[in-house]
Order: structure tokens, then sequence, then C-alpha cells
């Protein structure tokens, strides 16, 4: 295979999660008596870290608040997500299938995600257990993308030389051009594929799963 490490995005690239993301925002803006937001709207801010995109979506219908009562709101969604993550957040169709070829190949797999670190690792030990080499989330002195801060923490451990980081956003293809990762855009996640050619750096875009795994093997086969 032409690459040694094959690093995935999270959200909409190994696992569909906004479903629980939009329950559990939609909580804490009606526990503390807001308007809640829509699921366009959700699905219109996902790729932002964690912060930015859940303001984003509580000032989509609730203006003016204080940061105080903001910041009570945000709590409220970490601790209401921290329990319903995974109620109905579920891997790709073929993703568990993927990623047990990649290990049986010897291929190192990685997910660098604008979750939290906790959140992260967390969502991963629940659906995909035992799949990865790392996850790496944001915080604990790590800043979300695009900043390079993760994709260098992830090299100095795993030591690769010739990755490439699959995502399912712009903001996906615009980190990796940004550290120098060749990257693969997947359009079945949260963008659609214009969206996606619109960047002009991936190297592949991959409809599925089946497509992304075709092309990563291709050299084998």
């Amino acid at each position: 295979m032409r690459f040694d490490c094959i690093i995935f995005d999270l959200d909409g690239t190994v696992l569909y999660t906004i479903k629980d993301l939009a329950d559990s925002i939609n909580y804490s803006l009606i526990k503390n008596g807001l308007v809640p937001c829509s699921f366009e709207t959700v699905h219109k801010y996902i790729c932002a870290d964690s912060k930015t995109f859940y303001l984003n979506c509580l000032r989509a219908e609730n203006k003016g608040l204080s940061p105080d009562k903001e910041d009570a709101c945000y709590r409220d969604f970490q601790s209401y997500y921290k329990i319903h993550m995974a109620d109905n957040t579920s891997p790709y169709e073929g993703v568990p299938e993927l990623l047990k070829r990649l290990r049986y190949a010897g291929i190192p797999t990685a997910v660098i995600s604008n979750k939290n670190n906790a959140a992260a690792n967390r969502i991963i030990d629940i659906c995909l257990p035992g799949f990865f080499t790392a996850v790496i989330g944001e915080g604990e002195g790590l800043r979300p993308k695009p900043y390079p801060d993760m994709y260098l923490h992830l090299k100095n451990a795993l030591a690769f030389s010739s990755p490439v980081y699959v995502g399912d956003s712009e903001f996906d293809l615009r980190f990796a051009a940004s550290v120098g990762c060749p990257s693969i855009g997947v359009s079945y996640g949260y963008r659609d594929r214009a969206v996606l050619e619109n960047e002009n750096s991936a190297i592949y875009i991959a409809d599925s799963v089946s497509q992304l795994e075709n092309f990563l093997f291709e050299d084998l086969t």
C-alpha cells in the first residue's frame, strides 16, 4: 500500500453522529428556555470544533445571550451528550470491514477529530472498539483543526512518513493541505461531492465506503 497510516476524521467519516448531536443540542436549549435549532442548522455547522459548532447552532435562533448563559447551555449540552452520544450513532456501512482489512494488512489507523479528546475516545470505544492505533481529539493542550497540533502529535507518536487523511468536509481537506498531508474526501457524510470538489485538493473523492476501500487497496490488487 502506498500509505503507511490512514488517518480518519470522526463525525461524518467513520460514524454517523448527527442525530445524537442534534438531540443533545436541543435538550440544552429547551432546558434553558431557548428556541431549539433545526436539523438543517446542525448539519450546516457540524464540521466546526465542538464549542464553535454548538454556539453557531445556539445563535441561529437565539440572539444576544450573555457569555455566561451561553456557557451554561454548552455545559448542559456536554453533560447530556456524554450520556447519550451513542443512542443513535453507528459506523457507516462498511467501515468496520474496512478497518478490519487495514488491520489485517498491518496498516496503522488513527482518528483526528474536533470533538474534545474524552468524547472522541469514548464514542470510538463504544462504536468501534479496538480498531484504531490512536484517537486524538482537541483539548489537553491540542488545538482543534485547522491548527496542526493534533497532526503533529500523532506524527510524533506513530512516526509515519506517507499518511493520508480521510474526511467528509471542506474543513478536513483544508486541514490536510495545511499540514502537507494528502487527503481523500468522502461524500457519503455531511458534505456532498460538489463541496469537496470545489476545494480542488483531494487526491480522490469516494462516494461510498466501498469506493474508499477500493482506492486504498488498488495497488495491492
